[in-house]
């Protein structure tokens, strides 16, 4: 289980205002209290009479401190979310 706190800037685009980027970094602690520095880069497509539904992928490197790694893992990942941009 991962508790995640993160800073992130959000930015539509598109003439439609359709797409959507993020890009943020911020700390993973996963239980028992193990931190991992991380960095998150999302693009996706708005959805939804108000746009407010996302779907896309993501990219993710985590460089776990704990197990003394020498250099941050890639991650590839999906997400479905909801947003009030």
């Amino acid at each position: 289980m991962t508790h995640r706190h993160y800073l992130t800037g959000l930015h539509v685009y598109g003439r439609k205002h359709r797409g959507f980027a993020s890009i943020g970094g911020g700390v993973a602690l996963m239980l028992p209290l193990r931190p991992q520095i991380e960095v998150e880069a999302r693009m996706g497509v708005r959805l939804g009479k108000e746009r407010r539904w996302v779907v896309g992928g993501l990219v993710r490197l985590g460089w776990n401190i704990f197990h003394r790694e020498r250099a941050p893992m890639p991650q590839l990942g999906l997400f479905i979310g909801y947003t009030s941009l």
